[in-house]
């Protein structure tokens, strides 16, 4: 009969369980939205309020600011028009997050520096939203992590890849 050697089963028992404990700590956990849920952010964006303050918004933040899902029209150069179901956060509920509820215009910009200013009206309109999802999936690398989504406007006003949302009263 073979012969079983106790050091060497010892030390293979103890590699394998070390593999196992390395590779279960060392996995992202994500929750079935593909959202993380090890506690590191998948994205940030500033907010600069008026007192000058910088609030991080991220994706850790969606539960306490409220998601809500729209229907959302896009007017596009051509006069036709784009609808889609977004999922997001209010403009309004972000400022109310970062405690910057006076304003007279918000800035929102992009990771490319480009950048849209939108009045009181666009701001608290129900249809205003950072997106993190479109009909169901999140948002690509083009769009994404986050989009601004304005309904009934053209896209001009939305903003992909948001990086930073400015505040002025």
């Amino acid at each position: 009969m073979f012969r079983v050697n106790r050091k060497k089963s010892l030390l293979t028992v103890f590699v394998l369980i070390s593999i196992l404990l390395f590779t279960a700590c060392s996995s992202k956990k994500v929750s079935e939205e593909g959202n993380s849920l090890d506690g590191e952010p998948e994205w940030k964006i500033a907010i600069e309020t008026p007192d000058e303050k910088t609030v991080e918004l991220t994706n850790l933040d969606m539960d306490e600011v409220g998601t809500v899902d729209i229907e959302a029209t896009m007017r596009k150069k051509d006069g036709t028009e784009e609808e889609n179901k977004w999922s997001g956060m209010p403009l309004k509920e972000i400022l109310e997050f970062a405690k910057a509820s006076e304003y007279s215009t918000v800035e929102i910009e992009a990771e490319d520096g480009f950048s849209v200013v939108y009045d009181k009206e666009i701001v608290e309109s129900d249809g205003t939203i950072l997106a993190v999802e479109v009909d169901g999936k999140k948002l690509d690398e083009k769009s994404g992590p986050v989009q601004a989504v304005v309904d009934g406007e053209g896209a001009k006003l939305w903003v992909r890849q948001v990086s930073k949302i400015k505040v002025s009263k």
